[in-house]
């Protein structure tokens, strides 16, 4: 065979592999690729949450589980994470970006999470910090941390649903729910794969 025959093979087998790897429009799956290393992101409008990795979006179920296709959610820009007041409680983040709840009253501090961390407030009084893999989760209202997880994928979101969080992992996709009441973490199902 030669070369320039080869080459044209090698040119037509990438162009079919790269096809296999790109999900049809309207699917509800997963390329590979997307996956195992797409970006994710995680929008809820009341019981719709839609999740999306690389740019292929899906709606879940309260439990994470596919429901169909979806359109990319507008994306409010990214705020500024500041001191925040729980009820009679703050979340205060400290100049090396360690969060502690904080009695206002006495001064006392208890630590949650670990610096650098992105912290979130879920009513009534439920507050995640998390980072990559690792997740805190605290009570307000008692100002003590309630449990400590590690994910098996980077965290991309987390959004209420119901009386759980669901959690949006990336890399690869997936999902997680959280039971803030009982402080138990709960494996997503599996994400279809397209083929």
């Amino acid at each position: 065979m030669s070369t320039a025959r080869a080459a044209l093979l090698l040119v037509l087998v990438g162009c079919g592999s790269s096809k296999q790897d790109a999900a049809p429009a309207g699917a509800s799956c997963l390329p590979a690729t997307v996956a195992d290393t797409g970006a994710g992101l995680v929008a809820v409008d009341g019981a719709k949450v839609t999740a999306c990795w690389g740019g292929i979006c899906l709606h879940l179920d309260r439990e994470g589980k596919v429901i169909g296709p979806a359109q990319m959610p507008a994306t409010a820009p990214p705020q500024v994470q500041q001191d925040q007041y729980i009820g009679k409680t703050v979340a205060r983040r400290d100049p090396g970006g360690q969060w502690s709840l904080e009695d206002p009253a006495t001064g006392a501090k208890v630590p949650v999470g670990a610096p650098g961390m992105r912290l979130e407030v879920y009513p009534p009084g439920v507050v995640i910090t998390y980072q990559g893999k690792k997740l805190h989760l605290a009570d307000a209202k008692a100002r003590k941390e309630t449990g400590d997880f590690t994910l098996g994928s980077p965290i991309a979101g987390i959004v209420p649903l119901y009386d759980r969080l669901l959690i949006v992992l990336e890399k690869p996709a997936g999902t997680a729910q959280l039971d803030p009441a009982s402080a138990t973490l709960y494996q997503g199902p599996e994400l279809p794969r397209c083929r």
